[in-house]
């Protein structure tokens, strides 16, 4: 579960009982649904933009909206996902970069963050997900993104390699 106003023990609690009982957290299908219609107001408003890449296996998102990547997850399997941010915040928000796959095994993540992180220190993550350094803006343009992601697919029969950080 995931409720940024919640601490991680306090989420870990709720997931547990869930899956212990089977009755999910008051108020939390509710939480869903208005995010859920964040998003899609997002989409309709131009807020939040979605292209397809590669030949439908990359989804481009660009949103400052928090969950926007499971919009991409339903175009593509892989997700470049951009928040452009804010400099006029208070306080100011970082342009941040998110290269995610749904699993292992359509991208080779490892080789993304060779690339990126010889341009631009700073990239890590998981075999699923890559991110662009923390703490300050993404210095990278989408183009360079996103031609490392394409050079970077794997053979759509391929089996999961684990990449990653």
């Amino acid at each position: 579960m995931f409720d940024r106003e919640l601490t991680v023990r306090d989420r870990v609690g709720l997931a547990a009982r869930w899956l212990e009982t089977g009755t999910e957290p008051a108020g939390y299908r509710e939480r869903w649904a208005a995010h859920a219609r964040v998003l899609l107001s997002g989409l309709a408003s131009g807020a939040v933009t979605v292209e397809e890449r590669a030949e439908g296996r990359i989804a481009l998102v660009t949103s400052r909206l928090p969950g926007s990547l499971r919009l991409g997850y339903a175009r593509a399997p892989v997700v470049v996902a951009h928040d452009p941010g804010t400099l006029d915040a208070d306080p100011p928000a970082p342009r941040r970069v998110v290269i995610a796959q749904y699993t292992p095994g359509h991208v080779d993540l490892s080789g993304i963050r060779g690339v990126l992180a010889g341009q631009e220190p700073g990239w890590g993550g998981s075999s699923t997900l890559l991110g662009s350094p923390q703490g300050r803006s993404c210095r990278l343009g989408m183009e360079t993104i996103v031609a490392a992601v394409t050079r970077n697919l794997l053979p759509e029969d391929s089996e999961p390699d684990g990449g990653g950080s």
